[in-house]
């Protein structure tokens, strides 16, 4: 079998940092689903879907080693049978604390910062109202900037 690629290997921790979130003194509320998909009929709130995104670059560098920007999304629902706003604002601070934390710790192996060079959010999250039979619904929508290095067949 092929090695992971850096690329999965940060989508998957990405992944395991979302679904860690525990509701208490760090985090407003617990996930019910997280998964790695574009889409998908979802049972519980909050729940967030992480994929790749379009859009990057790879740059080679004088040693021959490459450093390639990408992007993962990270789209999240809450569902509120009135006030809407809070629980979307709570979700979107949740999901980039975890992130941060995870990238700004290096207590794990695995963690973001030890896969990638950098983790930033450059830009406020997309978001999107719906009104349905039980109550409102909110997405947003989360871009993640990485970048990582390494030789072109690790990235």
């Amino acid at each position: 079998m092929p090695a992971k690629s850096k690329r999965l290997k940060v989508i998957d921790r990405i992944e395991t940092v979302l679904k860690s979130i525990q509701e208490g003194d760090e985090y407003w509320r617990s996930p019910k689903e997280v998964h790695k998909a574009s889409s998908r009929v979802i049972q519980g709130y909050p729940a967030y879907l992480i994929g790749p995104e379009s859009g990057g670059e790879i740059t080679t560098e004088l040693d021959q080693q490459h450093e390639e920007t990408f992007y993962v999304g990270i789209e999240g629902w809450v569902k509120e049978e009135d006030d809407i706003v809070t629980p979307l604002e709570h979700a979107i601070q949740d999901v980039q604390d975890a992130i941060n934390d995870d990238f700004r710790s290096g207590a794990a192996a695995d963690a973001l910062v030890a896969l990638a060079v950098n983790v930033t959010f450059d830009a406020p999250p997309e978001i999107e109202y719906f009104e349905g039979e039980n109550g409102y619904f909110a997405r947003f929508k989360q871009r993640i900037k990485i970048q990582i290095y390494g030789e072109f067949g690790e990235l």
